[in-house]
């Protein structure tokens, strides 16, 4: 799931996607944030946000803006082992954050900022 983030590039989908209807319902608000941390509270239960990345960041690339801080988006690379005998599907096209680009650095600064202001934990799980 997604965390709707304050500072630029905002977390929106593109319009154009044909999954945008799901996209829209799996990106958690801060009012999302604030009701599960209420009811974790209530029940004595720590909630840690993670932000999976430089790795499987496919997400990031589906905002227009980002697509190219984001290397193999939407690939999958096959390849073989045991001299050939098998072939290995890389799984699903996950993408990486690529390191070379400064605007990486700021993505993801602004997603950490964003994503510590939202949850009272002390510690975010990268």
């Amino acid at each position: 799931f997604f965390l709707m983030i304050r500072r630029p590039p905002r977390s929106t989908p593109k319009p154009s996607s044909a999954a945008s209807d799901v996209y829209k319902r799996q990106i958690y608000k801060e009012e999302d944030i604030k009701e599960i941390l209420d009811y974790a509270t209530a029940r004595g239960v720590r909630v840690i946000p993670e932000i999976d990345s430089p790795g499987h960041t496919r997400a990031v690339g589906l905002l227009e803006s980002l697509t190219d801080i984001v290397t193999c988006f939407n690939k999958i690379h096959p390849r073989t082992i045991g001299g050939g005998l098998f072939k290995v599907q890389g799984g699903p096209p996950n993408g990486n954050l690529d390191p070379s680009m400064d605007k990486t650095y700021e993505v993801m600064k602004n997603i950490i900022t964003d994503t510590i202001t939202y949850f009272n934990d002390p510690l975010v799980h990268l």
